[in-house]
């Protein structure tokens, strides 16, 4: 059942989308949404709370033993959490809270018109391809 990024409470179960991968790194992680091709680096926090989504364990219950192992108040700890499933359900991260494309980046190509307000195509570099700059080897070689 698809929610609201407003309904969010103690009740929610966060499904963590199929399309997205964490990746952990040294201070935190990145979320990486294999469908829109998009990386989110979060912080150590978001990291463990990410792990803590088993798409079983309702947020209370989250919220409880990570107040519990940090001895920081419930209410404190509520906040952010729902405030973090809101946003990264709004992000498209979640299977069950719905996204806001408002929150979402877009992606802006600014072109040169001619003037007939025709595109103008880029003009040819000299300098080497993107795959021979960023790959080993190049595709088919």
């Amino acid at each position: 059942m698809l929610i609201s990024p407003d309904d969010v409470d103690d009740r929610t179960v966060p499904l963590p989308a199929s399309h997205v991968a964490f990746v952990e790194v040294d201070d935190g992680g990145v979320l990486v949404d294999e469908e829109a091709g998009r990386g989110y680096a979060v912080n150590a926090t978001a990291s463990l709370l990410w792990t803590l989504f088993d798409s079983v364990s309702p947020l209370g219950e989250v919220i409880d033993d990570v107040s519990a192992a940090f001895g920081e108040p419930r209410p404190d700890i509520a906040d952010s959490v729902h405030g973090l499933v809101r946003f990264f359900g709004e992000l498209g991260l979640f299977e069950n809270v719905t996204r806001n494309l408002a929150s979402v980046p877009i992606d802006i190509e600014y072109v040169d018109l001619d003037e007939c307000g025709e595109p103008i195509p880029p003009a040819a570099s000299d300098g080497p391809s993107f795959d021979a700059r960023y790959l080993a080897t190049l595709p088919n070689a």
